[in-house]
């Protein structure tokens, strides 16, 4: 990445025609086939599990934008899986990869999440409890032992 007075070169030098002004937001062109963008994606994914003791899974990435600042800003919209359903999310990571520095910023559903029968519309249990990472494990296990007695 080139940067000539405040400009700075978002596309790199194989299409230096493109600049955008530092604290501008563009497009990621080709996002949804960026290995670079599948990559942000999957760690944004894989913190807010860790954050929120949560169970997505990553599905793809959908659209990508990205901002000049002390580094790059990247807000991906992204698709994962959440209890077997595929839900979108909005991820924002911040990057400077010249110091090997990546860190989630936000992470938020968007759009309605459709509803399951034993789900609420928020992707809770219609009993209240909360749906656990290894409910699945659980319930192959129970079936299992039905299925041997």
């Amino acid at each position: 990445m080139a940067e000539l007075g405040g400009i700075t070169d978002v596309e790199g030098a194989a299409n230096s025609s493109k600049r955008a002004i530092s604290g501008g937001i563009t497009e990621v062109k080709d996002a949804e086939n960026s290995l670079e963008m599948a990559s942000l994606a999957r760690f944004a994914v894989d913190e807010h599990n860790k954050k929120e003791n949560a169970c997505l899974e990553f599905s793809k990435v959908v659209n990508a934008k990205q901002q000049v600042v002390a580094g790059m800003m990247y807000y991906i919209t992204l698709e994962a899986t959440n209890g077997g359903q595929k839900k979108a999310y909005e991820a924002k990571v911040w990057e400077k990869s010249w110091m090997k520095f990546k860190e989630l910023q936000e992470f938020k559903p968007i759009g309605d999440a459709p509803s399951h029968p034993r789900l609420g519309g928020d992707g809770s249990r219609s009993d209240g409890r909360e749906i656990g990472c290894n409910d699945h494990l659980k319930r192959v296990t129970l079936s299992s032992e039905w299925e041997e007695l």
